[in-house]
């Protein structure tokens, strides 16, 4: 069986994007991982199911987060049931895009 190698990307800070919406959070790489698909990337980064994971500090791979093939640059975020295929930029944050979002949510404006 072929193996790729993937890397897994959560929004920085610990905070999760169930949202499942760009330019939300900033995305830091998480781990890089050779397994043969996507369902044993998120296997492989659940903390209940492989302890040497959990022993690098971070949370389980939840909805929201992002695998990236490496062998193409296929992105993929992890949705409520599966991976939908992004582009890429969901891993360049606009913190303008960010910025504008809070404000509108602390304040209430719609005119930025």
């Amino acid at each position: 069986m072929t193996t790729h190698r993937f890397k897994v990307f959560h929004p920085r800070g610990g905070h999760l994007n169930h949202q499942c919406k760009p330019d939300f959070y900033e995305y830091e790489e998480i781990c890089t991982i050779d397994v043969p698909d996507l369902h044993d990337v998120f296997r492989m980064t659940q903390n209940d199911l492989n302890p040497t994971y959990a022993l690098g500090g971070h949370r389980s791979t939840s909805v929201g987060d992002i695998i990236m093939d490496t062998s193409d640059g296929d992105t993929y975020l992890i949705e409520g049931f599966g991976f939908r295929q992004i582009d890429q930029a969901w891993l360049n944050f606009r913190k303008n895009s960010y910025l504008k979002y809070s404000y509108l949510k602390i304040f209430g404006k719609h005119n930025i």
